[in-house]
């Protein structure tokens, strides 16, 4: 940890503790069952901050990611925690594949689904959206022992398994509306029609081992509720 991440993470703890309320802070506390500490800060407040501190530092580097990324969440603060997973979707481009152990490792100490959640749909699924390769990494999660890190697995495919063919993909992937190839002319013939991006080998391999990872996590998963009394944890609506 250097001085400089030391006194990033001080300045956004600063940043955050005037937006806090008391009472929402012990309510908090008591529905998520945590012992961390929690200033009451709302979601779209701490959105905000996180916005305004990417602003500041636009350059900051994927080392100096990483080092943020570790101080906030060895601070027992339940926004700062919060933080970091919008700090991390905020730079998600300079994440790749090896960046998922990481990733891992937040979810296997996070013990809520405030943290778990974000983390899998937000930043992992980012990540092997843009690196199919990742998908790999997500059979292995899917298969974990922890509940969390199953749970993690499965969220992260839902954006990919979700996806309509309307939304714009990452670069290599498949294709954005604006790059899509026009209808055939008509009496142009099946055959001299262009093949669309994501109908290529090499997508529909990645969607077929998604949807493969995803029925795998949810098995687990109710493998886990049959066997155990703790049920499957409910995100609440915001």
């Amino acid at each position: 940890m250097t001085r400089t991440t030391s006194l990033l993470a001080d300045d956004l703890l600063t940043r955050l503790r005037p937006l806090g309320d008391a009472a929402r802070a012990v309510n908090e506390k008591r529905y998520l069952k945590s012992d961390l500490e929690f200033l009451g800060v709302p979601v779209p407040g701490i959105r905000r901050t996180v916005g305004a501190l990417h602003r500041e530092h636009p350059g900051l580097t994927h080392a100096g990611l990483v080092a943020v990324v570790t101080e906030l969440w060895s601070r027992p603060v339940h926004e700062l925690r919060m933080a970091t997973v919008e700090l991390l979707t905020g730079y998600r481009g300079l994440l790749t594949v090896a960046d998922l152990p990481l990733v891992e490792g937040l979810i296997r100490t996070s013990g809520t689904w405030a943290y778990v959640d974000g983390l899998a749909e937000k930043v992992a699924a980012g990540i092997v959206r843009a690196q199919p390769e990742g998908l790999a990494e997500l059979d292995h999660w899917a298969r974990d022992p922890d509940f969390w890190v199953r749970r993690a697995a499965m969220l992260a495919l839902l954006p990919g398994l979700k996806d309509d063919g309307t939304s714009t993909r990452p670069t290599g992937t498949g294709c954005s509306p604006s790059t899509r190839p026009a209808p055939a002319p008509a009496g142009r013939s099946a055959a001299a029609r262009p093949v669309p991006a994501r109908a290529r080998p090499g997508r529909a391999a990645a969607r077929s081992r998604s949807a493969g990872t995803a029925r795998r996590a949810a098995a687990a998963g109710r493998a886990r509720r049959g066997s155990a009394s703790t049920p499957w944890p409910a995100r609440p609506a915001r």
